[in-house]
């Protein structure tokens, strides 16, 4: 699920602030099966973020595995590759990586740089993860319930990201810096033992977000 966002006003909502706490319902799920395929026990998981620009990511190797391009303000599928050290290649630009059997890994494109962060797995079948990735340029980013009452993760820094599992309950959610509200995220319609991505990039007047819900590939 891709969802792009822009900048909105306030919307009044009312939001059951115990809803992080409330326990779930276990699904009948396995957790190797979280995002939509049965994980190899012996790799390591990659996938590639395009923070922005006109052209989509073509040329991507890490080590021997090719992965097919990748389109602006988009994420790809997590696939497996080999532990070691592997060169990420796209296009001119390259990079070290060193995935750990049973890890996961984003590869954040952005402005002609490549950012490696590593990803908690989700192993909760009862709950729904959100990851907040933060290369907005004006600092420390939180994400909220969109009328504030509510912080779900807590200020990240620049080139970092933070994680949250949560009851997959109707939620609005957004962006703040500080006490201001700068972005507004919705509803990301979250499902048990799924994984979602808020990706924020750009600068105070030109920001950039969208919504990612990960995925595994095996091919």
């Amino acid at each position: 699920m891709k969802v792009n966002l822009s900048n909105a006003g306030a919307i009044a909502i009312t939001v059951i602030g115990v809803f992080l706490l409330l326990p779930g319902l276990v699904a009948a799920q396995n957790s190797n099966g979280l995002y939509g395929a049965a994980a190899p026990d012996d790799a390591g998981f990659v996938r590639i973020v395009h923070g922005g620009g006109a052209d989509p990511l073509r040329d991507i190797w890490i080590g021997a595995t090719r992965f097919s391009e990748v389109a602006p303000e988009s994420a790809s599928p997590y696939r497996p590759v080999d532990p070691g050290i592997h060169q990420i290649l796209i296009g001119d630009q390259s990079q070290e990586i060193i995935p750990r059997r049973g890890s996961y890994y984003s590869v954040v494109v952005d402005r002609r740089r490549l950012v490696v962060l590593e990803d908690p797995e989700h192993t909760r079948p009862d709950r729904a993860q959100i990851f907040l990735y933060n290369f907005w340029d004006e600092g420390p980013l939180s994400l909220r319930t969109a009328d504030g009452a509510t912080t779900l993760i807590e200020p990240v820094a620049h080139e970092a990201s933070g994680v949250i599992e949560v009851n997959p309950v109707p939620v609005e959610l957004a962006l703040f810096h500080g006490g201001e509200r700068i972005a507004q995220v919705g509803d990301p319609e979250l499902r048990r033992g799924q994984s979602y991505s808020v990706f924020v990039f750009g600068a105070a007047e030109d920001q950039r977000v969208f919504v990612e819900q990960a995925a595994l590939v095996l091919e």
